[in-house]
């Protein structure tokens, strides 16, 4: 009944269609917003909405998935469209309470239960069937927008990596008592910016090629792999990239603050250097505001020792839109700068903004909803 007073439309096509069960990214967010662009593009308008019907009954919670979409933006104005827009809107409105928030770690159980398979000849099609098309909706979105649908490469690389994963494995159970702490500290992001959300965070155990993603529009998409490191992990099999985007198990939840920030942020699009030092800074300071701690330590000792050099030469390169000595790179030898040193630039001149400010709640909205970056730069004050 519910379905019939938030999604109107479906009691037009309900009896005339029903969707199939395929493969494992159907039935998710992501897919049917893909089938519905697709339809579009194939002049079927009423199935496409049919189809977004079927995203949004998922929980789709993100207007931009059609007003930003040059093919499905036409709906915004559409009567049928205001009704997906409804129902997008309560979507988003039971995000709103952190109470509700959904931390699933199921995933993390059901890669174990397979993992000695991983030797078998067979070991792709049980991963396959077992992992990725029984997981959680998080994992099969993952499996589309990360994975890029090849379970071949998910297990070969695994195997690779074998040592590793069996260090990890106890420590990856541990994941299951981390919602009281992560519940406290959404309840505090709430209060610093009463317009926050709070998407379901997916713990799953990808390849060690991605730390986490809110692509797909299913939630936050975790690879724990990448924050399980301890003094039992083994770390032979891994190479000296793969060393340097593993985290300490104790990083785990500043790193979710800070993406459950930029799930929040309304900016203007990032362009210069500056732009991504400050939209960084300000997922790493509203972090350190709820928790106390650093989303990464060691970088914010060397920044905070190293600070006055390094305004000197980030303020010669911010007006530019070169962020590779900055921002998302390594560790560079030659200056012995490690990496993202931009976070931590981007991070005092939050600081420096928000003891300025006289309002530090509205201090803390015009840092999510930066129109002109250049302008809160400068009202920042840092030098």
């Amino acid at each position: 009944m519910k379905m019939k007073l938030v999604f109107g439309l479906i009691i037009v096509f309900v009896q005339c269609w029903m969707p199939l069960k395929t493969s494992a990214q159907e039935g998710t967010v992501h897919e049917w917003l893909s089938k519905s662009r697709s339809s579009i593009s194939q002049g079927d308008t009423l199935n496409a909405i049919v189809e977004l019907e079927n995203a949004v009954h998922l929980g789709l919670f993100d207007i931009h998935a059609i007003s930003q979409s040059s093919v499905l933006n036409f709906l915004i104005k559409d009567p049928r469209g205001r009704q997906l827009i409804n129902g997008i809107t309560s979507n988003r409105k039971h995000l709103s309470d952190p109470k509700n928030l959904i931390v699933d770690t199921s995933d993390i159980h059901r890669f174990w239960q397979f993992f000695d398979s991983l030797h078998q000849e067979n070991a792709s099609e049980l991963f396959f069937e077992n992992y990725i098309e029984n997981g959680s909706l998080g994992l099969k979105t993952f499996y589309r927008v990360r994975m890029g649908q090849q379970t071949d490469k998910f297990v070969s690389r695994i195997r690779t990596l074998e040592s590793y994963y069996r260090s990890i494995k106890n420590v990856s159970f541990g994941f299951d008592e981390l919602k009281p702490e992560i519940v406290a500290a959404a309840e505090k992001l709430k209060d610093l910016y009463p317009e926050s959300i709070f998407p379901p965070i997916y713990f799953l155990l990808g390849s060690l090629n991605n730390m986490g993603t809110p692509d797909g529009f299913a939630g936050m998409l975790i690879g724990t792999e990448h924050l399980c490191k301890s003094p039992e992990t083994d770390l032979t099999s891994l190479s000296k990239f793969d060393k340097m985007v593993i985290f300490d198990v104790g990083q785990t939840v500043p790193i979710i603050v800070h993406e459950y920030v930029h799930l929040q942020q309304k900016n203007t699009t990032e362009r210069t250097l500056l732009d991504y030092a400050i939209m960084e800074g300000a997922a790493d300071f509203v972090a350190y505001l709820i928790l106390g701690n650093y989303t990464n330590p060691d970088l914010y000792e060397f920044g905070f020792s190293h600070e006055d050099q390094l305004w000197e030469i980030f303020k010669s390169q911010m007006h530019t839109e070169d962020t590779d000595d900055w921002l998302f790179n390594a560790y560079n030898p030659d200056t012995g700068f490690p990496a993202n040193l931009g976070y931590f630039i981007g991070f005092r001149i939050c600081e420096s903004y928000y003891l300025q400010a006289l309002d530090k709640r509205q201090a803390i909205k015009e840092m999510l909803e930066i129109h002109d970056f250049e302008e809160f730069y400068m009202r920042s004050a840092y030098k």
